[in-house]
Formats: C-alpha cells, sequence, structure tokens
C-alpha cells in the first residue's frame, strides 16, 4: 500500500490495510503519525510495535532509533542496538551500519571493534558507500584492520564509484 496524496480516502485505506494485518500499512501509517502536523506519538508507537512484531524490518529500525534518541520513548541505548541487530538480522543494511557503529563505539553494547568491522564489511559488500568509505579509510591508517594501501585504494574506489565525496577526495590525496 503506498499513499499518492494525502486525501481522506487513502488514509482511510491505508488504515483498512493495517487494521487487516499489512506491516507495510501499519508502518506507513505509523510515520504518518509521527508527522509534526499530526505528530500522535500513542498511536505511532501502537503501529510500529505491531509492524515490528510481524518483523517489519523498517518498523524494527524506527524503533530503534527511537530509543536511541529518546522523545517519543524513553532513551533507552541498549534497546535501541538491540533493535538495530534485530534489523539487521532482518537483512536491512541501514541497521548493518548502525550494529558497526553501536559495536565501534560500545553503544548500547560491548565495544568490539572487530565486531564492528564485521557488520561494515556486510553493508560494504552489498554496496553502501559509507560502510566501503569506513574499511576504506580503516586499511589506510591501519586502525582496527592492517594497513593494506591496495585494499584502501580498492574499497575507498567502490565508495568514490557511488559518488562518496570524502572517498573521492581521500582517492585524491593518495594518488598525489
Amino acid at each position: 500500500m503506498t499513499l499518492n496524496n494525502d486525501s481522506p480516502a487513502d488514509k482511510e485505506k491505508l488504515l483498512q490495510h493495517a487494521e487487516a494485518g499489512d506491516a507495510d500499512s501499519q508502518y506507513l501509517l505509523s510515520l504518518k503519525y509521527l508527522e509534526p502536523d499530526i505528530l500522535n506519538s500513542e498511536q505511532a508507537l501502537k503501529w510500529l510495535e505491531i509492524a515490528a512484531a510481524a518483523g517489519h524490518a523498517q518498523a524494527i529500525f524506527k524503533l530503534a532509533e527511537l530509543y536511541e534518541r529518546g522523545g517519543i520513548v524513553k532513551q533507552n541505548v541498549r534497546t535501541a542496538a538491540a533493535k538495530y541487530r534485530q534489523a539487521a538480522d532482518a537483512g536491512l543494511v541501514e541497521a548493518y551500519m548502525m550494529v558497526a557503529k553501536m559495536h565501534l563505539l560500545g553503544k548500547g553494547i560491548m565495544q568490539d571493534p572487530d565486531e564492528a568491522v564485521e557488520w561494515y564489511r556486510k553493508a560494504a559488500e552489498k554496496g553502501n558507500a559509507e560502510a566501503q568509505y569506513n574499511i576504506g579509510e580503516m586499511h589506510r591508517v591501519g586502525r582496527i584492520l592492517p594497513k593494506d594501501a591496495a585494499e584502501a585504494a580498492r574499497w575507498l574506489q567502490k565508495a568514490a564509484e557511488q559518488n562518496h565525496l570524502e572517498a573521492q577526495v581521500r582517492l585524491l590525496q593518495i594518488n598525489e
């Protein structure tokens, strides 16, 4: 179910699909309730939690973001980390990045640079330019990963080919 506009008929149709158990509609409805002009935290959380319970990876990820930031829900970085991991296990590449970051910083979970690298690699192999850049930089400076100019250039090139500006600049610096 997608919304083409914000007509009352579309909103009603979305609600009907959500109530019928369609996880995509539940997620979209939760996002509607999070919009500033509509903001209804209770309804947003209700539909996010229902969609997440159905295994909707984006809903799980959104809940993780809310727990990480706090505000609508009480901030809880451990819950955020667990939900990011759940979304990553469901295959959401953005969640791979957050799990990597949480492990790298020890935010909400035990700091584990090796585990962070594994999650960055998963994201990089799925084509995530930021992860490719991070792996390249780790190889370039020899932080966490062994210093390896060829591997650094290979990963930075992959990110640069996706218009990752920092990777493009770093490649220019390396090739000077």
